[in-house]
């Protein structure tokens, strides 16, 4: 920290507006509308992920990778190699479908927002 920098805030002109006539007076409010924004996000991505996620493709795909994992897993303890060649390859395809099914409608919704710059 500059050693000039409390005089240069006491100049007129110098000063953030902030730090005039803050917004929050205390960390207890800051903290009560960060919570509060929080949660109303939470709810709001909750509410997104309900309304596109298709619950009876994300069961099969979920009964289906249980079942890869259980045939590796037994595939591994077995040290069945011609097995275990077999499951890698379908491991991609696995591993790629939770992330369609749980992640995907956000990143839809997230290139769909308008790009705004950076106010702060």
């Amino acid at each position: 920290m500059n050693i000039l920098d409390p005089i240069m805030m006491q100049i007129p002109g110098f000063a953030v507006h902030y730090t005039k006539h803050p917004v929050f007076p205390d960390m207890f409010s800051a903290m009560i509308v960060a919570s509060l924004i929080s949660i109303g996000l939470n709810f709001a991505i909750a509410l997104l992920r309900k309304k596109t996620t298709d619950f009876e493709k994300m069961n099969k795909v979920m009964k289906e990778t249980n079942e890869w994992r259980k045939q590796y897993t037994a595939a591994i303890k077995k040290q069945d190699r011609v097995l275990i060649e077999e499951l890698k390859k379908k491991q991609a395809y696995v591993n790629g479908a939770g992330f369609l099914l749980h992640r995907l409608p956000l990143v839809v919704l997230y290139q769909k927002l308008p790009k705004q710059p950076c106010l702060v």
